[in-house]
Parts: C-alpha cells; structure tokens; sequence
C-alpha cells in the first residue's frame, strides 16, 4: 500500500524568496522615483492640446528634422539629438508663457487660449515626442538618396512622401500591436527613458 509523502517546506526559504521579492520590487521603486516617477501626483486639470505645444512642437519638427536632412549629406555629419530639443523647448515655452497675454481666440468651431497658463511638464513632454520623432526623418531620407546616387533610380514626390510615411506608421502599427507585451507592464524599465523623466521633472519642480 502507498503512502503519500509530503517533503516538508523550510520556512526560512520561503521567507527569503519573499524578501527577495520585496527587495527587487523597493529597488524597482527607487529607480523610477529617482527618475522623477511617481514623486508628485497626477494633475488631470493640468492643459495638454495648447496651441503653444503645437506649435512649438511643429515647429521643432520642421527644424530638426530639416537640419538633420541637410546634414546627414555631409561630412562628417551632424545630429541635432532629441536631448537638444528638449532643453530648447523649456526656455521657449517659458518665454511663451511669461510674454504671450492670455487672449480666448475663436477658429471657427474651436475656441482655444494664447496662454492657458504656466508651461507644464505633460506640454514639454509632448513637444519632445513630437520632435523626437521627426529626428528619425533623415532615415527615410537615406534611402532615398542612396537610391539615386548609388541605383540611378530617381522617385517622385509621392513615392518619396509615402515611402515615408510608411516608415513611420509601421512602426506605429507594431507597437499597438505589442502594447501590451512591451509598455503596459510595470515590470519593464526603458533606461533610455529615464533620464528624460528626470530631466523633465527637475525643469519643472525647480
């Protein structure tokens, strides 16, 4: 006849897997917080689609990814970084915000305001979204000359806009796709995004 046998569990090792735990996830907290995550809270009334985020950050687009453009045809070649637009953009929405008068301006069926306030983080985040992605422009930008300098094959301005385009929103469509693999859990760390956080957070709680 068997006889069930139970291996007894010592409770020291489950004691130190909980610890284990619990440390990584202190530590965990210590990174982000360091990063300026999670030290303030949520402000929902704060204003984020402001006509000074949009056209700052266009405005970036168009200068960065321009220049960017233009240089990558020379050598050595020139970057303008995404870390240059963001420092760039605290200062000019800061003007923006000290010398532009708070005037309600009605555009047909939108009504939006010169200057709704101080410039806030979620702004200047946005601005570096919007520019940081305009950077990676010259890629495309890239092939196309090498197609005609090297290949002897000359595309139009539509092949040149849509190759573009297309470009940008594959990578859009995958990470929707992935969302939920590489952005939503809270366990994944981006480092490169970190010091971006810190950086922000110190502009604007200073």
């Amino acid at each position: 006849m068997a006889t069930d046998t139970k291996h007894p569990v010592d409770q020291e090792d489950v004691y130190a897997v909980e610890d284990s735990d619990r440390a990584e996830v202190d530590s965990q907290t210590d990174v982000l917080r360091a990063a300026g995550i999670g030290i303030h809270e949520d402000d929902p009334t704060e204003p984020i689609l402001t006509l000074r985020m949009w056209i700052l950050g266009i405005g970036f687009c168009i200068v960065a990814s321009g220049l960017n453009t233009l240089y990558t045809l020379r050598k050595p070649s020139i970057t303008i970084s995404s870390s240059v637009t963001l420092l760039l953009a605290y200062p000019l929405g800061k003007l923006w915000e000290k010398t532009i008068p708070s005037w309600n301006v009605n555009f047909g069926v939108w009504k939006f305001n010169l200057n709704p306030g101080p410039f806030n983080q979620k702004e200047h985040v946005l601005v570096y979204i919007m520019s940081n992605l305009s950077i990676y422009v010259r890629l495309g930008a890239d092939v196309l000359t090498e197609q005609q300098m090297f290949y002897g094959y000359k595309a139009g301005w539509g092949f040149q806009i849509l190759i573009t385009l297309g470009t940008f929103l594959v990578g859009f469509c995958l990470a929707g796709f992935f969302r939920s693999v590489v952005v939503t859990p809270k366990e994944l760390l981006w480092p490169g995004v970190l010091s971006t956080t810190s950086l922000t957070t110190t502009l604007h709680n200073i």
